[in-house]
C-alpha cells in the first residue's frame, strides 16, 4: 500500500509483529519515521496483544486515509543517538553513561505516528 511497508510476524500470539521491509518511495521510507525491526503494537488504537499476522495484515488493509500506528523501537549500543543525548565533559577521564545507561530513563520509546494519502 501507500505506507510502503512489509511485516512479519506468525500467528502465534506470543511472537511479535515487525516491521521487517520498506519500500523505497513509500510512504514509511520518505518519512523516516518507521524503522525495519520496530514492532507494531497497535494499529489504528487496535492493540496487536493477541492477534496474529494475519489480523495485523487486515487491520492494516482495511485503513482509509488515515493510520495511527504505535510502534516500539530498540535503540542498540551501536546505533548513534541523536546529540542532545550526549553528554559532553571537559575532562576525557569522567565517566560517560553509555547508551544503555542513558537509555534507562527514558519512556519505553513507544510513539505514535499518523500518516496521511
Amino acid at each position: 500500500g501507500p505506507l510502503g511497508l512489509t511485516i512479519s510476524g506468525s500467528e502465534d500470539i506470543f511472537e511479535p509483529i515487525i516491521v521487517s521491509d520498506l519500500c523505497e518511495g513509500g510512504l514509511a521510507d520518505k518519512t523516516n519515521a518507521i524503522h525495519i525491526g520496530d514492532r507494531i503494537l497497535a494499529i489504528n488504537d487496535i492493540s496487536l496483544r493477541g492477534k496474529g499476522l494475519n489480523e495485523a495484515i487486515k487491520l492494516l488493509q482495511a485503513s482509509s486515509d488515515e493510520i495511527t500506528l504505535k510502534i516500539s523501537r530498540t535503540i542498540h549500543p551501536q546505533q548513534k543517538l541523536p546529540r542532545s543525548f550526549h553528554h559532553h565533559h571537559h575532562h576525557p577521564d569522567e565517566y560517560t553513561p553509555s547508551v544503555d545507561s542513558a537509555m534507562e530513563s527514558w519512556d519505553d520509546s513507544n510513539a505514535d505516528h499518523r500518516f496521511s494519502d
